[in-house]
């Protein structure tokens, strides 16, 4: 009996488990203990802080005291956003064009192949560089150049880290790699442009492209938009169902998260069919082609087995004592009776 479109209803012990389980349990086993990732507390403070000085304490701190002359300090900061930038650009393209990437829809890899690992770095490091260019409205502030900080400003640069957090702690790879890729290549030109006007006077006569580099980035945004709707139409060929064993868990259980562009993959349960704690932790309500699949969310354990057999419970270790078995409703979205 074919369990994909089962709904499997599980009563958690409050929203909190259930906001902790998907918040935590679900990231990526790559990346999840790197700097600034996995937990969003610190990005949380970064962004707090960078919106409080930009709207509050910086004009405050800066009313009566004439703009810095930050010239040197802009030039380089400039030069370092174009190296970075067209070295992200450089590893977006190994990735997309020299590997087997799939433009209609492309999962993420196997977390222990190097493409993997190399992509990750990519990805993490797209993330920190949207960190660094918080520093843009900063400037704006010490130089006083209030008319350039505007709520599109502002939503832009706090969105982005946000975006660029959820991508590196859950879905490192991927689809998404050429959203990164793009950008990337955008940013060079634009900080190369920035940085030539930043010479002076002299040097405008050079900037005559600068309506290009408006064109490229209304490109970008098409490009993105329709490389993003076509993957809504295919599934992915190599959706991977990244696992981790948890450093405190005694008993040998395996999380499992299958990718938001690999929904065709199915989890697969990896341990042993009698274990009585190897419990497969799913962040969708699909279950195995073989149906082993088991998810855990919060309190609540339940098993989907085959068409013949029941959804059982864990047993309460504290009480010692057998609960009454529950059957698989067979529509989706139906209750489970107990």
């Amino acid at each position: 009996m074919d369990l994909t479109n089962k709904k499997i209803e599980c009563p958690l012990e409050n929203s909190v488990d259930l906001f902790y389980a998907h918040l935590y349990n679900v990231r990526a086993p790559l990346t999840k203990d790197w700097f600034l990732v996995g937990k969003p507390l610190n990005l949380v403070v970064i962004l707090a802080s960078y919106l409080y000085f930009c709207k509050t304490l910086g004009p405050w701190y800066m009313k009566d005291k004439k703009p810095y002359k930050l010239k040197t300090v802009i030039k380089i900061y400039n030069f370092f956003q174009i190296f970075i930038s067209l070295y992200l650009f450089y590893e977006g393209t190994r990735y997309v064009f020299f590997t087997d990437f799939n433009f209609r829809c492309q999962g993420l890899n196997d977390p222990n192949s190097p493409e993997a690992k190399q992509i990750a770095k990519a990805v993490w490091m797209f993330y920190i560089v949207k960190i660094i260019d918080l520093m843009d409205t900063v400037f704006f502030v010490l130089r006083k150049s209030n008319r350039q900080i505007t709520q599109l400003h502002l939503h832009h640069h706090t969105l982005m880290p946000i975006v660029s957090w959820i991508a590196v702690t859950y879905i490192p790879g991927g689809q998404g790699v050429l959203v990164g890729h793009i950008n990337s290549l955008v940013h060079a030109v634009m900080y190369t442009y920035y940085l030539i006007a930043g010479l002076g006077d002299k040097y405008k006569k050079y900037l005559w492209w600068k309506k290009y580099l408006t064109m490229l980035q209304l490109v970008q945004f098409a490009l993105i938009g329709v490389h993003s709707t076509n993957s809504l139409f295919y599934s992915c060929a190599n959706g991977w169902c990244q696992s981790t064993v948890p450093e405190d868990n005694a008993s040998g259980w395996r999380q499992h998260l299958v990718s938001v562009y690999g929904a065709s993959e199915r989890c697969q349960r990896t341990t042993p069919k009698d274990s009585a704690s190897g419990w497969c932790q799913c962040s969708a309500p699909e279950v195995s082609a073989s149906g082993r699949c088991q998810q855990t969310i919060g309190g609540c354990r339940q098993r989907a087995l085959s068409g013949t057999e029941q959804t059982k419970p864990a047993k309460d270790a504290g009480r010692k004592k057998e609960q009454q078995t529950v059957p698989l409703e067979s529509t989706v979205g139906s209750e489970t009776t107990s």
